[in-house]
């Protein structure tokens, strides 16, 4: 008998240990479901505009091109949300798809900012009819149509501004020797090159070996211009082991005797 009392007591004292797992579990069940409850109405709560509305936005960046006034113009009539809701990435999309922004980033400061930098598309040329080219030969179109005094202009066939720009930073550096500058630069459909200098002298570059030919004459070109006496009208670099040169006509002052 006592051993059949002993075995009685060991199962209700087992079960009263699964009654308070039991009811543990039950009241974190009930602490969980609580939590989530009222993070969804909090959450639901802080996406309210009227919750922390924003109030103020500031843009920050170098500006040339571009009128700050109207970046916070847009970006507050983007930021619809209030200070948690606020969708940054669409913000952020909104303020790159204006045509002199090369990229944003933006950030909330408590309690009722948006902070907005701005970096500003540094023109490199003028492409084609009506764009221009960035730095990294990236082409794009100015909303206003107002392009840059004194730009070089570039051209080529469609999605080659980074060919073009490329080749335009190299023969620059190479022509810096001589003290001469490119004024347009020019692909075309065949690949053939066309350059204009900031002296006028026309270019024949050629489909091919364009840095080698271009470097032959510029070893020779002190030598030239001492030989010549005169300005060059145009170069045609498209040949093998040469190349023809063009002169500026020679002037011929007339004087009258008196």
């Amino acid at each position: 008998m006592p051993k059949l009392r002993k075995i009685e007591q060991q199962s209700l004292a087992e079960q009263a240990e699964r009654q308070r797992h039991l009811l543990v579990w039950c009241g974190l069940g009930l602490l969980f479901l609580t939590i989530g409850i009222a993070t969804h109405f909090a959450t639901k709560w802080l996406q309210q505009p009227s919750t922390f509305p924003l109030q103020q936005v500031e843009i920050r960046g170098e500006f040339k091109n571009i009128e700050p006034v109207v970046l916070r113009d847009l970006v507050m009539e983007a930021a619809k949300g209030g200070f948690f809701a606020v969708d940054m990435q669409s913000i952020r999309r909104t303020v790159e798809q204006q045509a002199w922004v090369d990229r944003a980033s933006v950030r909330r400061i408590w309690p009722d900012m948006l902070h907005v930098d701005v970096v500003e598309q540094v023109p490199l040329a003028r492409w084609s009819k009506d764009a221009l080219v960035n730095q990294r030969g990236e082409s794009f179109r100015p909303g206003d149509g107002l392009y840059p005094a004194g730009l070089p202009h570039l051209n080529g066939p469609e999605g080659a501004s980074q060919e073009v720009s490329n080749r335009f930073r190299q023969i620059n550096s190479d022509l810096s020797g001589i003290g001469l500058k490119v004024k347009m630069l020019q692909m075309d459909q065949r690949r053939a090159w066309v350059m204009v200098t900031e002296r006028g002298i026309w270019f024949e570059l050629g489909s091919q070996q364009v840095e080698e030919r271009l470097q032959r004459f510029i070893n020779l070109y002190q030598q030239l211009h001492e030989v010549g006496q005169r300005e060059l009208r145009s170069v045609d670099l498209r040949y093998r082991h040469g190349f023809a040169l063009r002169w500026q006509p020679q002037k011929i002052e007339v004087g009258m005797g008196v």
